[in-house]
């Protein structure tokens, strides 16, 4: 876990920056044009799920084979220079095809959208399928050497200093909405192009492929894991982008906006797993190519109670000040419909939270089949969830069908591993910590209102970050959070170290 700990941090270091910078656009620019901004995120969506199909499970294969390959003197048998060729073949691909899938990528996307304005732009999605689809080569390869940091700052933190100025830049009306999105484009082709010097930097960049090293059997072996990874990549889009499709589709672009803001709200939550899936994923690989099940037990069941304290410590955050926070927005009324939205998107960051890398054991084990039949039957699930849903409760049935859908997706894997593994990640102490958290909101919901949402925020967050981690090191819950606070403050704050005897 000393890896995992040292990265994810940096990592999470990173993520929150770029949460502050989006926490800053969130209050007091995205919601100045709900068109705006739904229309982005309906674009990133889109592109975001197309992309599993161009990059033909290169993102799998990536971490899967890279350990057997893996050799300097070989230059890692040009393996980059495979996962390349894989992604061009596949956007080449996308691009034949784009006339044929234009009628049916509108109709599904931009349903209720105007039509003119749908096939004005609907062109700008294949740069854009682009520059992702290979931004997450390198970034997963890159991943390879335990370097998950600056591919996160150009994957992520770019598009969240630029995006805010286009916003306002349309809203102030110096941009028109052309402008916006290939904005939005051009900071991630940037993005793109840096991961790759980057993997040059770090003297990497190995792209002639050794054609002698890889055998008949053996490609065979990985095309068949890639055509299941590119399908189970599907369906983790559909289980992820669905809700945001779904919601433009059946609805207006500013109800997208609505929903976007909430989800980025509730996706606060979900960043530390995602540090943790970046830095743990190629190390789960080499695990079970040394067939190592006590190293993957040991990282399944510290990350899920690790995971669950941060996830319930933000989530106390959240949901404690959120009517404050819908009060300091110059366009509050609008956000009022958020407040549910919030709420079970954020319910289906913790269920992930909490089972921790059960996606990322199963796919790397022998077993990723049984990933794949299960994110398929999610994703039909999803849909008709959301069929059902959003036109009953709008954005909130949204969110609802997420949060159902993920809960069972969780429980399916955790079922799967302990069948095939024998172990699960829960114990004592997970019950012990989601009592802790409804304790500490227990007495953050008696507190009386003061008259002004700043100083309610202030208060509510002040006694929350003074209690609920507290109470977390002195119940011993866990060792790793334990050594990381006694660190911190013996490094930042050593006059509060009486505090933890």
């Amino acid at each position: 876990m000393g890896v995992i700990k040292r990265q994810g941090i940096k990592h999470s270091i990173v993520q929150f920056a770029g949460l502050g910078l989006s926490a800053i656009a969130m209050l007091f620019i995205y919601n100045l044009s709900m068109f705006a901004y739904g229309l982005v995120q309906t674009f990133i969506a889109a592109a975001s799920f197309i992309s599993p199909f161009v990059l033909l499970g290169g993102t799998v294969i990536a971490v899967k084979y890279f350990p057997e390959f893996k050799n300097e003197e070989k230059k890692h048998s040009g393996f980059l220079g495979i996962m390349l060729l894989l992604g061009l073949a596949g956007f080449l691909l996308f691009v034949l095809l784009f006339p044929l899938l234009k009628p049916y990528i509108i109709k599904f996307f931009f349903e209720k959208q105007p039509k003119e304005l749908a096939n004005q732009f609907i062109f700008l999605l294949i740069p854009l399928v682009f520059a992702l689809a290979f931004s997450r080569i390198a970034a997963l390869y890159a991943s390879n050497f335990q370097r998950i940091v600056i591919p996160v700052i150009l994957e992520e933190l770019l598009i969240r200093i630029t995006l805010p100025i286009l916003i306002l830049g349309y809203f102030l009306q110096y941009l028109g909405v052309s402008d916006v999105l290939m904005g939005v484009f051009a900071t991630y082709a940037i993005g793109c192009i840096g991961l790759f010097f980057y993997i040059r930097k770090l003297g990497q960049f190995y792209i002639k492929p050794r054609f002698e090293d890889y055998t008949r059997p053996k490609i065979w072996e990985m095309a068949r894991y890639g055509g299941y990874g590119m399908l189970s990549g599907l369906g983790t889009k559909t289980a992820f982008y669905i809700d945001t499709l779904m919601v433009s589709a059946l609805m207006e672009f500013s109800d997208t906006g609505v929903y976007a803001i909430s989800l980025f709200m509730a996706n606060t939550i979900g960043q530390p797993i995602r540090s943790i899936i970046g830095i743990a994923q190629p190390i789960i690989s080499k695990a079970f190519s040394e067939n190592n099940l006590k190293e993957i037990k040991t990282i399944y069941q510290k990350s899920s109670l690790n995971l669950l304290i941060l996830g319930i410590f933000l989530f106390l955050g959240i949901w404690s000040n959120l009517d404050d926070l819908f009060q300091i927005m110059p366009n509050t009324e609008p956000m009022k419909a958020g407040k549910w939205v919030v709420f079970f998107l954020c319910l289906a960051k913790l269920s992930d939270m909490a089972t921790s890398v059960n996606n990322e054991v199963i796919n790397y084990s022998k077993y990723y089949y049984y990933n794949f039949i299960a994110i398929l039957g999610l994703g039909v699930f999803n849909v008709l969830c959301n069929l059902y849903l959003i036109p009953k409760y709008q954005i909130v049935g949204a969110a609802m069908a997420t949060f159902i859908s993920l809960t069972l997706f969780n429980i399916i894997k955790l079922i799967i591993i302990y069948v095939k593994f024998g172990f699960q990640p829960f114990s004592w102490k997970t019950l012990l910590l989601i009592g802790l958290g409804g304790l500490v909101y227990g007495i953050i919901w008696i507190l009386p209102a003061y008259g002004h949402p700043v100083v309610d925020i202030i208060i509510r967050s002040g006694l929350i970050v003074a209690v609920y981690p507290l109470l977390v090191y002195k119940l011993n819950i866990s060792e790793d959070y334990n050594s990381l606070l006694f660190d911190l403050i013996e490094k930042y704050a050593p006059f509060l170290k009486f505090l933890l005897k």
